[in-house]
């Protein structure tokens, strides 16, 4: 992919995951996208509503600020951080350590729109984008944020417990753990990893997680790490008891 870059983020058990920084080219194309979406909206709007450029020129002024600013907040918000110029070129909007977006961050990531736009067709974004490593312009960097590409290979298949839990390793584990995001996308990966992990250090690498878990959650200690750590994890995805 031209002018994308590796990223590599270390989360807190020691794991390694590599995110592929999307370059300016493409983040341009999917700016484009959204853009031609809002303005045939504004298009349609202006039509069905009778604003003309004069004197409902504020009216227009006001909605095409609401759909510049808010279109990006709303949909990189409930979409998990992809706007549909971003979903159709398969590039989604990241916390700088590889965590989902919040709406905290995409409030502050647009804000800064107002400043990268100067003095025209984002002059400024594009030179502060063009000195970092990752691409960033300055919503970035303040929100700490950056824009990378999803993987075909990514799209995994669903994860599977087997051999099923027994009633014996179910008593005393709560019904649906209440684990956070960063924990949920931990475990996930590791499990999906087992594979190409051999046994000694897939259990090295559940025993750095899993005793922060057992003292959050109340639990009692277990001789099996990794297993205590997917069954807490199909358990938080509402799987069957």
């Amino acid at each position: 992919m031209p002018l994308d870059t590796v990223a590599r983020i270390e989360a807190p058990e020691q794991l390694h995951f590599d995110h592929h920084v999307v370059g300016p080219w493409r983040r341009f194309n999917a700016y484009l996208i959204d853009t031609l979406i809002r303005g045939f909206i504004l298009f349609i709007l202006t039509l069905t509503s009778g604003l003309t450029f004069g004197a409902e020129t504020g009216a227009l002024l006001l909605l095409f600020f609401t759909l510049e600013w808010g279109w990006f907040v709303f949909f990189e918000t409930l979409f998990n951080g992809q706007s549909p110029g971003k979903r159709a070129l398969k590039l989604r909007v990241v916390k700088g350590d590889g965590r989902p977006l919040r709406f905290g961050d995409a409030v502050l990531r647009n804000l800064l729109r107002a400043a990268d736009i100067l003095p025209l067709g984002y002059c400024v974004g594009g030179v502060v984008s063009a000195f970092d490593p990752r691409f960033r312009r300055l919503g970035d960097l303040v929100a700490d944020t950056m824009v990378v590409s999803i993987q075909a290979g990514l799209a995994y298949e669903p994860l599977k417990l087997d051999p099923p839990p027994t009633r014996q390793e179910l008593e005393g584990l709560p019904a649906r753990p209440d684990l956070r995001p960063e924990e949920l996308m931990a475990i996930e990966r590791l499990l999906r990893r087992a594979e190409q992990l051999n046994p000694h250090r897939r259990q090295e690498l559940a025993r750095l997680l899993t005793p922060r878990l057992t003292e959050r959650l109340g639990l009692e200690p277990t001789d099996d790490p990794e297993r205590r750590l997917a069954l807490l994890w199909f358990l938080a995805q509402g799987e069957p008891r």
